[in-house]
């Protein structure tokens, strides 16, 4: 269960960055730095894990039920933007994946996209002879 970030390497402070989006970066940092320091994640590279599958679940739990979809479409909008461009796999299977548990909050064009990224994943399943994996994507 692991919780991951994909960070630009682009500088928090740039001038190029507006403040509201810095300011926001800047509050998530923090938020995790005090997970970090109650416990409740372990910090790996970029990679945050949470420290037991049952905060996992407490912290999923404590996400309204109404928003958790729209929650999983930015996610994974925000994973695919992020993700580098020679990436074979992991990253962008865990974009879809996310984009799929956000279902109930697409409208048609954005279920026409996710089609086509689930086309696209279930493609690379098979190629890299995930035939079990690539199932959940036909």
């Amino acid at each position: 269960s692991t919780l991951h970030l994909f960070i630009n390497d682009m500088d928090l402070h740039s001038t190029e960055t507006t403040n509201m989006a810095s300011s926001r970066e800047n509050d998530s940092f923090s938020s995790l730095e005090v997970a970090i320091g109650e416990g409740f994640l372990n910090k790996e590279g970029s990679s945050y894990n949470f420290a037991h599958d049952q905060i996992q679940f407490v912290t999923y739990s404590l996400i309204p039920k109404d928003r958790r979809d729209q929650l999983h479409l930015q996610i994974g909008y925000n994973i695919l933007k992020n993700k580098p461009s020679d990436d074979r796999g992991n990253i962008f299977f865990i974009a879809v994946n996310q984009l799929n548990r956000g279902k109930l909050a697409m409208d048609e064009g954005m279920k026409e996209l996710v089609a086509g990224l689930n086309l696209k994943a279930g493609h690379e399943a098979i190629s890299l002879s995930a035939f079990q994996n690539s199932a959940l994507y036909f």
